[in-house]
């Protein structure tokens, strides 16, 4: 029996791990959207994180626009080195100095992560 998520606007079927998302993967962020919507999740596109707020070396959230919100978690969608090296201040990333950052040699690399919420 395949594997299968069904929303208003998204079904992914398969055999197992490798399900087809019909409507792309596109379809299946627009499903987590509304869900996570749904839970009282502001969801903001376009809008640059200017910086990470810390407490005791803590993330505890972002400020965009002169604007600050507080997190309870924060998830970086960005480039490694670009994210680090900008948002997250030397101090708090020892292995990561500023000087090894301009002479690492950093490539592309995707990561994908499906989470499944109860509604």
């Amino acid at each position: 029996m395949p594997n299968a998520l069904h929303s208003p606007r998204v079904a992914v079927v398969g055999a197992g791990p490798g399900g087809l998302a019909i409507g792309g993967c596109g379809a299946v962020s627009e499903a987590m959207a509304k869900v996570a919507r749904k839970m009282g999740v502001h969801i903001r596109l376009d809008t640059p994180v200017d910086r990470i707020l810390y407490e005791g070396g803590e993330a505890v959230g972002v400020e965009t626009g002169g604007e600050h919100f507080a997190a309870g978690a924060i998830v970086v969608n960005g480039d490694f080195g670009h994210a680090m090296n900008r948002l997250v201040p030397q101090t708090l990333r020892p292995r990561w100095s500023n000087k090894k950052f301009s002479r690492a040699k950093l490539s592309c690399s995707t990561f994908m992560l499906y989470l499944g919420i109860r509604e």
